[in-house]
């Protein structure tokens, strides 16, 4: 069985003039504040993942390593340029390069590839949390998806559970 943690980036701040590249976009002060709450969350479900691959853009990587931070764990963690943006198709084939010693993934990135990712997948579970879910994926919310699924490379190949849906308030 494989477990994913499903990460969307914490609150951004909005493109301004002197931040008119997406990609360098920082947390916003509520993004900052999000990540302890986030960490929170999973110290007390136990989700701690044995890996991670994160986005290279500014927010992502913050909202690792203050969620990591705040956790006091390190995870091995790749990060992938081509997580950027990207479809759920292409997570996936990120995903399926994971080691199969790693039982549980962390990924952090962006929508709206990692709601699709996530509706795509989560067809068992809880029907309140599954119609959760398909409404929305905020910045900050962690989905937690299980699969019987042996490797990672097969984990799109049949329906995951949706274990829990987190949603900070700040």
């Amino acid at each position: 069985m494989k477990t994913l943690y499903v990460l969307r980036h914490a609150k951004a701040q909005p493109t301004s003039k002197a931040i008119s590249d997406d990609h360098e976009r920082p947390l916003a002060d509520k993004g900052v504040a999000m990540c302890p709450l986030i960490a929170e969350y999973m110290k007390a479900q136990k989700a701690i993942a044995t890996k991670a691959i994160c986005s290279t853009s500014v927010r992502t990587m913050q909202t690792l390593e203050l969620t990591l931070e705040a956790l006091g764990k390190t995870i091995l963690t790749d990060f992938l340029p081509k997580l950027y943006l990207a479809s759920p198709d292409d997570i996936l084939t990120e995903v399926g390069d994971v080691d199969n010693k790693d039982s549980s993934l962390l990924i952090v990135g962006h929508n709206p590839g990692l709601h699709q990712l996530c509706t795509m997948l989560a067809k068992e579970g809880d029907k309140k949390k599954l119609k959760s879910l398909n409404d929305h994926f905020p910045p900050g919310t962690l989905a937690v998806l299980e699969s019987k699924a042996s490797s990672w490379d097969n984990i799109g190949r049949q329906p995951a559970t949706l274990v829990d849906i987190f949603y900070p308030e700040v």
